[in-house]
């Protein structure tokens, strides 16, 4: 078979085949086309797919962060003190003082180791009454050594039985044959060797202040001054109960060694108290008072103990 070309025209019979050919040629280059976009569109789903799951693990295991502004750590607070405050204690004796009107007072109060004191009239000199046996314990000491008071006589009892019945129940004969036995001038005179300037023993009255009174408690708790027999053989006998007094009843809770005095309208309380672990000196000296008002005066002062 041969072919025959014309210039500007092909053989029918080739441009059928060539026709057909172009024909299945555009065909291909259609399903090829459609192919690479199907297959990008599969790659893009599939990227999409997996991006999207490995968001998901991601959210799952990682810490939720909150941006929410922190509470502020509350400022520190200090505790409330249960400790009694003791600054305005002599303004507050001050002011039970100035309330009760006509009647003369001295005070004294002292924490033995120190940190509390409050006084009013503390040298002003008042009747001792029987306060001033508490004064012979040291120049009978001086005299007649404590160890042979329960052994020694005087008059019909020993010198330890007179001790414990002038402090315990303030017998007066047994003060008197002691003054007497030591000379009431020769006790005084001692006394005053020994630095108390105030007391004084007269024929029948015995004078002294609150501020040397309370010296003399604290030097017998503390045995300066005091051996030991006699100290304790005093404080014994001043722990009982008297038949009357202020400053025991005034003071709960309270451990009280006190000694009193009752003549002619002075009514006088001189005391060790123990309270909480600490010991303190009280002295009140009055004329004109009762034992009610030193008991009542006793519970504002021992509320700072």
């Amino acid at each position: 078979m041969s072919f025959s070309y014309a210039r500007g025209q092909i053989n029918p019979v080739v441009n059928y085949y060539y026709d057909a050919g172009a024909r299945q040629r555009f065909s291909a280059w259609h399903v090829v086309i459609g192919f690479m976009f199907l297959a990008a569109a599969m790659t893009i789903y599939f990227a999409k797919m997996v991006t999207s799951n490995l968001q998901l693990v991601s959210a799952a295991e990682s810490p939720t962060y909150s941006l929410r502004t922190p509470t502020p750590t509350p400022a520190v607070v200090a505790p409330i003190s249960t400790a009694p405050d003791t600054n305005n204690l002599q303004t507050e004796i001050d002011a039970w003082i100035r309330a009760h009107k006509g009647v003369d007072w001295a005070v004294s109060v002292e924490k033995l180791d120190g940190g509390l004191s409050a006084s009013v009239n503390p040298d002003q000199v008042f009747s001792l009454a029987s306060i001033y046996k508490l004064f012979l314990l040291q120049p009978l000491a001086q005299k007649i050594p404590s160890s042979q008071w329960s052994t020694t006589k005087i008059e019909s009892k020993t010198y330890a039985s007179c001790v414990d019945a002038m402090l315990r129940v303030s017998d007066n004969a047994c003060a008197e044959a002691i003054g007497a036995s030591l000379g009431w001038t020769k006790a005084q005179n001692y006394l005053r060797s020994l630095g108390y300037g105030k007391p004084t023993f007269l024929a029948d009255t015995t004078t002294g202040t609150v501020n040397e009174t309370a010296a003399l408690l604290k030097n017998l708790y503390q045995s300066e001054g005091f051996d030991e027999l006699t100290r304790t053989s005093a404080l014994q006998a001043m722990l009982a109960p008297k038949k009357t007094e202020g400053i025991r009843h005034g003071c709960d809770g309270c451990t009280v060694y006190n000694k009193i005095g009752d003549l002619a309208g002075y009514h006088n309380d001189a005391a060790i108290i123990e309270k909480n672990g600490k010991a303190y000196s009280v002295v009140i000296f009055s004329k004109t008072g009762s034992w009610e008002q030193i008991a009542e005066l006793t519970k504002i002062i021992s509320a700072h103990f």
